[in-house]
């Protein structure tokens, strides 16, 4: 389920003492999400407050909800390092 990541995103980069300002967030996906509006505003919040940006790779998939709290989406076939969406991920 898509929503647990998001869900639990804050939490983890918090435990991973992730450097605020610093840090973005990739998200690699081949499912379709749905989210409540709640937890899209709850999510783009917590973005907001340490300054971090997400980039989401869709795997020959739709991004759903994903669009709404992703700075950057790219719908990729694959991980191939061709790919422009995988190829900007990488270049991070």
């Amino acid at each position: 389920s898509i929503d647990v990541p998001v869900r639990e995103m804050p939490r983890i980069y918090r435990e991973l003492k992730a450097p605020v300002g610093n840090t973005d967030v990739i998200f690699v996906t081949d499912a379709l999400c749905r989210l409540p509006e709640d937890l899209r505003q709850e999510f783009r919040f917590w973005k907001a407050s340490v300054k971090a940006r997400l980039i989401t790779l869709v795997i020959q998939s739709c991004p759903g909800d994903l669009e709404a709290i992703s700075d950057e989406v790219h719908l990729v076939g694959s991980l191939d390092v061709r790919e422009p969406g995988v190829e900007r991920v990488l270049s991070l």
